[in-house]
């Protein structure tokens, strides 16, 4: 008798090895048709778990959306949504049979876990495509030569404009200064002694016609540097004026870079400020860009 029983062992564990991933899927079936769902979740489980046994992608997505039926029946929705993304992994616009799947939650969290899924991959989708538009954007800066048309008539102005311009910053900065100051110290001498004395300074007290004097020659020399340097600065501007600049392409105003990236035209008069024409560098052939203020 005990050699029959063990017999009877061998037998049924090598019934059970023999069983094929198609005969655990229809005892898988059976059992979640049959409402067991805690043992249908394990047939299924060990379908898909540590490998995918399952050859055909019908019977893997009916294996996940199952699964996940029965987590949802066993209480684990965490779970459950993550075998819904397994299943719409593979088949996105898959749905689910109401008349075959009868919990209401279950569909529910399908159609959320969908929908989420949905939205996740539009995203995903703007991010690349707006990521594939600055690379494009950057790679179109980069291939352009630009420059920016300099103002003639800023090498008049005083106060350093013209250097300022041509990119010197600490002349521009000496000439800002001291022309400030040469200018300032004779215009305040000449309205103190015009409000005190009068325009021809003919009403002048005897014992301050020195300091009046003093006064007038500090006025008279700071007002001939001033004329001294605003000349030095003009001859300077205009020395190193170029009609041209070459700008960097990081340096370029927003308008520019929208016009760059061919956004959709604007209102302004930024189009008649462009100037494009081809140009030949040491490197090959390029194309000049320039725009007026």
């Amino acid at each position: 008798m005990q050699a029959l029983r063990v017999l009877l062992a061998l037998v049924l564990a090598v019934s059970s090895a023999a069983a094929t991933p198609s005969d655990d899927l229809l005892a898988a079936r059976k059992a979640f048709r049959d409402g067991d769902f805690v043992q249908a979740r394990d047939k299924y489980n060990g379908l898909l778990r540590p490998e995918i046994k399952l050859a055909d992608s019908n019977d893997i997505v009916e294996a996940y959306v199952n699964l996940g039926v029965c987590r949802v029946e066993t209480g684990d929705e965490s779970g459950a949504r993550e075998e819904f993304e397994r299943a719409l992994g593979i088949d996105p616009n898959k749905q689910l049979d109401p008349l075959t799947i009868t919990n209401k939650r279950a569909i529910k969290l399908f159609d959320d876990t969908k929908a989420e899924l949905r939205t996740r991959a539009e995203r995903e989708a703007e991010k690349k495509k707006t990521a594939e538009l600055l690379e494009a954007q950057r790679k179109a800066l980069e291939s352009l030569i630009v420059y920016k048309e300099q103002q003639y008539y800023l090498n008049w102005l005083p106060f350093g404009l013209g250097q300022f311009q041509n990119g010197d910053r600490k002349k521009g900065i000496f000439f800002a200064a001291s022309e400030g100051v040469m200018a300032t110290t004779s215009i305040a001498i000449f309205g103190y002694l015009v409000q005190k004395y009068g325009l021809s300074s003919d009403k002048v007290p005897r014992e301050e016609i020195k300091t009046v004097f003093a006064l007038q020659g500090v006025e008279l020399a700071t007002g001939l540097s001033f004329w001294v340097l605003y000349a030095v600065g003009v001859i300077d501007a205009h020395r190193h004026y170029v009609p041209q600049k070459r700008v960097n392409t990081n340096d370029l105003p927003p308008e520019f870079r929208d016009f760059v990236k061919q956004a959709p035209p604007k209102k302004t008069s930024l189009l008649e400020r462009i100037h494009i024409s081809p140009m030949l560098t040491p490197d090959g052939v390029g194309v000049g860009i320039g725009w007026e203020h």
